[in-house]
This record gives C-alpha cells, structure tokens and sequence, in this order.
C-alpha cells in the first residue's frame, strides 16, 4: 500500500470571500454586478443576505462603478460599511435613475416634465405646526401616503387643476418606476381620481365667426385657417405644410412634420411623432376646401408640386 499523505486545502481567494459571504463577483477586481444601460450610463449593485443594495444612481462608464464596487468591498473588509438604502431622495432618485431612461422624449415634453418637477412637485408645502414638506428633499424610500396627500391638497389649493394633474400623473409614473426598481416598499401614490384632468370645454368659433376671421386675416394664411379648422389639424402641423403634402386630385393633405417652439432656442421642424421619423397621418379634405386650397396655391406656391421641393403652404418656399 502507498503512503498516505496529509493534503491541505487551498486557502480561498478574496473573490471567493466575497462571493460566499457578500454577494457575487461580476469583474475581476470587484465584488457585486455591473450593467450597462441602454442609455450608456452604467448601474452597479450587490448582494448582502439576500438584499440587492445599489449607489442609488448611475455612473457614466464602467470604470467609475467598479471604483464605487471595489469601495463598498473594502468598507466591508473594515468594518465601517453600514446599509445606506433609504437615503436616495426623490430628487436623486429622479435625476440619476429615472431621466435617464427617458432617452425617446420629445423635447417639449422633456421640457413639460422639467417644469412640472420644477414648479410643481418639487415645491415648499406648508404645514401648520410642522415643518415643511418638500418632496423633492425627502428620501424615496420614506414618502408616505399621507404626505402625498398633502402635496396633492396643496397643488389643488393653486387653482390650476390642468396643470396639478398633470404633475400627479408624473409623480404617479415616477413612483411606479421606483416600485419596479425595489426603491420604495409601496408605492403610496394612489389617490383616486387625481390623474384625471378636468379642463373647461372651450368655447368654438361659430361657422359666422370662421368666416369673419378667414376674411380679416392676411390672404396668404387663410387656407392654413380653414385646414386647421376643417382638417382637425394643429398649429405645428399647419405651420410645417408643404406643397408636396398637398393632393388636390385625391382631396387629402399628409402630415409628416411639426414646427417645434422650445421654451429656449430657436423653433426648427421636427417630424410629426417622436418616437418615428417616418410617422405620417392623412387627413380628408371636404369637397368646398379643395377649390379654396386650389386658388391658395394658384396664387402663393404652385398649382403643381416641384420634385425636391419644400416649399410651405404659408410662405411659398
């Protein structure tokens, strides 16, 4: 029989302490996971006792967030690592987990969304006897039910109601995607019926009253006048007509772009959807339009549409 030999075990590499007892290993050089974003931004997160714990935002490359892994790895190592989840405040939160996943917004809806966080759930709420509250300041994690309901009580106070359920159909969005994100333990908004926008009905032109406008107005823009108001059409959309978007013989008009008015810049055209360049919609054109749009064109662009042409409806050219 051969002689028996007493073997050791080789002792365990610090990445597989860390994957045994903290969490596991997605690099070579840290503990925890990392993935990028279709943003480009990148998330890192890891895994203590069965608990995902992230930075609570995004890093711009790979690098930066295996800089934060590779800190949090050696506050464990020390003993100075404590739980830090819960301190995100919904400010941080929105800024750095939230926006960025809004990569296919159109700019005046970005701009809408920054001026409703701004003006509107970012705002001072007072409270007799306690101190404000302002939700923007306030840990995700610790939002409540109730001081939803006071934000809410307090933007109806404003007498904006269009604008008050817009922001609480925001915050609403925002939360929800804080749900998803195991940010929050429960979403706490939910009021019912607070979403809903209950706008006065506006008053329309009477037939008498469009005529009386088409007939004040320069000539040059009273077809735009009756298209937007036959063709259910908007003021971008009259605006970015083009004589090759004209078709007399089929008596219809297609939209393909809008005149875009930021808050800031200049206006410029953009297409007529976002989210698809190559969005079109038709719109049919009653048979007393066609001969007012005929004389319009006769006398300002070109009865007949020029192959690479962009000429406007307006301008005429």
């Amino acid at each position: 029989m051969g002689e028996l030999r007493a073997t050791r075990e080789p002792l365990p590499s610090e990445r597989e302490i860390a994957r045994l007892h903290f969490g596991y290993v997605a690099g070579r050089s840290s503990f925890g996971a990392i993935k990028k974003l279709p943003s480009g931004r990148v998330r890192a997160w890891y895994v203590i006792n069965g608990v995902r714990h992230t930075a609570g935002h995004t890093f711009p490359n790979k690098a930066q967030a295996d800089e934060w892994l590779k800190d949090e790895w050696n506050r464990r190592r020390s003993g100075t690592w404590t739980d830090r989840r819960g301190r995100t405040t919904l400010r941080q939160f929105v800024d750095e987990v939230w926006w960025p996943t809004k990569v296919d917004l159109s700019l005046r809806t970005r701009e809408l969304y920054e001026g409703l966080l701004k003006n509107w759930i970012y705002t001072e709420v007072k409270r007799p006897a306690r101190p404000s509250l302002l939700l923007g300041d306030t840990p995700v994690m610790q939002i409540t039910e109730d001081e939803i309901e006071q934000w809410y009580l307090a933007c109806k106070g404003r007498n904006h109601a269009v604008a008050c359920a817009k922001a609480y159909r925001l915050l609403s969005e925002i939360m929800i995607f804080a749900d998803e994100k195991r940010a929050v333990i429960r979403n706490p908004v939910h009021i019912r019926g607070a979403g809903a926008e209950n706008a006065p009905e506006r008053e329309a032109l009477t037939v008498d009253e469009l005529v009386a406008l088409s007939d004040a107005i320069e000539a040059r823009y009273r077809a735009m006048i009756l298209l937007a108001t036959f063709g259910a059409m908007r003021w971008s959309e009259s605006l970015a007509l083009q004589r090759r978007d004209i078709y007399l013989d089929r008596k219809m008009v297609t939209l393909r772009r809008v005149i875009v008015e930021p808050d800031k810049g200049e206006k410029f055209v953009g297409p007529l959807k976002a989210r698809d360049e190559k969005a079109t919609r038709r719109v049919d054109l009653p048979d007393e339009l066609v001969p007012v749009l005929e004389d319009h064109l006769k006398q300002f662009v070109g009865l007949q549409p020029t192959p690479g042409s962009s000429r406007t409806l307006t301008r005429g050219y």
